[in-house]
């Protein structure tokens, strides 16, 4: 009797776990789990790129890379690998393809070099950001050169998108970015910084974007249900069994 007991509870466990984390993926804005991205590709187009070369550079260790140049219309890939924690945050690392650079970095990197920050906060092509809603209480969010704007409806992709805005201008660089909160994934972005210039929009994700339509997470909760549905009756139909016997 009391295998049986603990065969129904451990089921009703597994269930009810799985029910939850279905819960906590909806009602969160953009944590899907990190490994996730593993593997996985985006492209962006460059509507407009300052001319001549660019420098590129390591931020954690301030050494100089290579020089690189992109034009307009050309494709920016970034596939990712791997991620990387730096100063207690986490950023997607990966292989980055731009007009004739092409690097292996983590999104700090990218984030300093194309001007998709808000310094000291690095968003880069993917962020992986926690808290979405907290920025406003962070720097430079809490100051006047940064503002975030919420519940910005974008079409990309052919698609509504719900997104963030990040403005910032600190007198030198100006900069206006716009994320899907989710996944974390840059939709578009105009930045200057001195010289340095870029505009750019997303063309391909291999993670699917929500929509305004079509909320991707809460499929997870339906499919929690079904999977309680499931055990539910695999475990009727165990009991059957342990009762002929």
């Amino acid at each position: 009797m009391r295998l049986k007991k603990n065969g129904r509870s451990g089921y009703l466990l597994i269930a009810i776990t799985i029910l939850i984390s279905c819960v906590i993926v909806e009602n969160v804005s953009a944590k899907i789990a990190t490994e996730l991205y593993y593997g996985e590709n985006f492209t962006w187009v460059i509507d407009n790129v300052s001319a001549g070369n660019n420098e590129w550079y390591n931020v954690s260790t301030w050494v100089f890379y290579d020089n690189w140049h992109a034009n307009q219309s050309d494709v920016v890939g970034f596939t990712v690998q791997n991620s990387v924690e730096i100063e207690n945050k986490e950023y997607l690392t990966g292989n980055l393809d731009m007009g004739n650079l092409t690097v292996e970095t983590h999104d700090q990197d990218i984030g300093f070099n194309l001007g998709l920050s808000a310094y000291p906060w690095y968003g880069g092509l993917v962020s992986l950001e926690l808290d979405w809603e907290g920025l406003t209480d962070a720097t430079p969010f809490n100051g006047s050169d940064a503002q975030v704007t919420y519940n910005i409806i974008t079409n990309i992709l052919n698609q509504e998108v719900e997104a963030i805005r990040i403005n910032y201008d600190d007198g030198f660089q100006i900069t206006e970015l716009l994320y899907e909160p989710r996944t974390g994934i840059l939709l578009g972005v105009n930045t200057t910084s001195g010289s340095f210039s870029l505009s750019m929009q997303l063309t391909f994700s291999s993670i699917p974007l929500p929509t305004t339509t079509n909320n991707f997470p809460a499929i997870t909760i339906g499919s929690g249900f079904l999977v309680l549905v499931v055990f539910s009756i695999i475990w009727r139909r165990k009991k059957k069994i342990n009762l002929k016997h």
